[in-house]
């Protein structure tokens, strides 16, 4: 038991050892830094390039729908992970929550398949 206090002492000293270090980096960059602010730094700028066009232009859904469903199916890998370190224990119940889980994301892609969620075009 002393030897799990001992590495959740040292894993939680790295944390605040390198939040300091951020935290402490930002306040000298903030002191020390050169501060000449003119118009042509304030102005936005695009890939190194000054802008074309002054307009915010809007996306189309389709990028957010396509990068909600990569959260959504990445989300279930995050879930997935712990399992394979549970080589040595694997008990039935564990192995059940697994199928149920994996059919229910199935159903949701083939859900979404259906309701031509993938489809690209309007």
């Amino acid at each position: 038991m002393k030897n799990i206090t001992l590495n959740h002492l040292a894993l939680f000293l790295m944390v605040f050892l390198s939040f300091l270090l951020g935290v402490i980096i930002i306040i000298l960059s903030y002191f020390f830094g050169v501060k000449k602010p003119n118009k042509e730094k304030l102005t936005p700028y695009e890939s190194g390039m000054p802008l074309l066009d002054e307009s915010r232009k809007k996306l189309s859904i389709k990028y957010f729908i396509v990068g909600l469903f990569f959260l959504i199916f990445d989300v279930e890998i995050v879930f997935l992970y712990p399992l394979a370190t549970l080589r040595d224990n694997f008990e039935k119940f564990i192995l059940i929550e697994v199928i149920v889980f994996l059919i229910m994301v199935i159903l949701t892609y083939f859900y979404l398949l259906k309701e031509k969620a993938f489809k690209w075009e309007d």
